[in-house]
């Protein structure tokens, strides 16, 4: 029997109902369920979690979750798979899944795909359907190595009612804190200019991982600049191909720096990187030590283009490519498929008697609140 590890989503003193669809998801398949949570108070939770149909429990008791570095997450991630022996790990679709997961599975020396929006399994195999190039394709992906790391977009499955789960409850403590980076402050608007002078050397580099050969790919460029020496590696947020959001956190992992993910405006002073990220309700800013990895969001700078003298007399540039010897890929890609039309939009009433409905719907089916 395959057995799932859930990342809860826990928000503000609440279970999000996304960590119920998962449940119930893996429970469709007649999974071992194990779910972490990350929070305060977690004792109220477990009852919860048993009549959802989880089968073990683990604890990670801290005052304020959202202020643990996402390498915190993932070492206590790694301890609850460990424990529990699972097969796979399912996180649902956040800000800080995007950055956690990637990291996950760099240390599984496995795969984590991304944007999954359907789970099945056909003669024990797992098959997930995920879109690409921009949502205009869908693929259907074979899965064919374990353990995997899978990111789950919100909203995907439903809750199913009287599920019965087992009580097994584990604490998991914190490991030392993660000094390398940390989240300064939360502040609703930044503004700053970008200033990269105080780096040595700048790596900026994109695309994504889509499969095991991308790990690899990613394994020889952390040796790379680890010769290099850098102070700062810069990279994309996500390639519009395969929609993975993995280098940067997995470098991260690879190389033992701290991650700043997304940013919107950077500063670089004293050995020190300051980033501002949009979040939900605002923005944070994060501090960490170089050297350093950061995401670039779109807004970051305003890109200098070349005149034709500096294309000319680049490409007279020496260029040093690199043979890599790639793994099997640990996916295969079935089929890809045009997305279903989308539904037209819907009016839910009038007045202030639809605000009442619109905010359950939104709430409830959008899971956008």
């Amino acid at each position: 029997m395959k057995r799932v590890l859930i990342i809860a989503h826990f928000k503000q003193g609440v279970l999000k109902n996304n960590t119920f669809k998962l449940i119930s998801k893996a429970k469709e398949f007649d999974y071992q369920v194990a779910v972490i949570v990350f929070g305060s108070t977690l004792d109220s939770l477990i009852p919860i979690l048993i009549s959802a149909g989880s089968n073990s429990q683990f604890l990670v008791n801290v005052d304020d979750a959202k202020l643990l570095s996402s390498s915190t997450y993932s070492k206590c991630i790694l301890q609850a798979v460990a424990r529990f022996e699972a097969d796979s790990v399912w996180f649902t679709s956040c800000e800080s899944s995007k950055d956690i997961a990637p990291r996950v599975a760099a240390s599984l020396n496995t795969l984590c795909v991304t944007e999954v929006v359907d789970i099945k399994t056909k003669a024990g195999e797992t098959r997930l359907l995920r879109p690409a190039f921009a949502g205009k394709i869908l693929q259907n992906i074979a899965v064919c190595v374990q353990p995997i790391v899978i990111i789950i977009r919100a909203g995907t499955f439903d809750v199913v009612e009287g599920l019965k789960g087992s009580e097994h409850v584990e604490e998991i403590e914190l490991p030392e804190p993660d000094t390398k980076a940390r989240l300064k402050k939360i502040v609703v608007e930044v503004n700053s200019e970008i200033d990269l002078s105080d780096a040595d050397i700048i790596v900026s580099v994109g695309r994504g991982v889509q499969d095991k050969k991308g790990i690899k790919l990613v394994k020889e460029l952390a040796d790379e600049i680890k010769a290099l020496e850098a102070d700062l590696i810069l990279t994309g947020k996500i390639a519009i191909d395969g929609y993975g959001h993995q280098v940067a956190s997995m470098l991260g992992e690879l190389l033992g720096m701290p991650v700043l993910p997304t940013a919107k405006t950077l500063e670089l002073a004293d050995g020190v990187a300051t980033i501002s990220r949009d979040i939900e309700g605002g923005k944070e800013t994060i501090t960490a030590k170089t050297p350093c990895v950061i995401t670039a969001e779109k807004g970051l700078n305003d890109p200098r283009y070349p005149a034709l003298k500096g294309i000319m007399q680049a490409k007279r540039k020496p260029l040093e490519i690199k043979d890599i010897e790639l793994d099997a890929g640990g996916i295969e890609i079935l089929e890809m498929t045009y997305p279903a039309k989308k539904p037209e939009g819907r009016i839910v009433g009038e007045g202030p008697e639809a605000a009442t409905e619109l905010v359950k719907l939104l709430r409830d089916e959008a899971q956008v609140i």
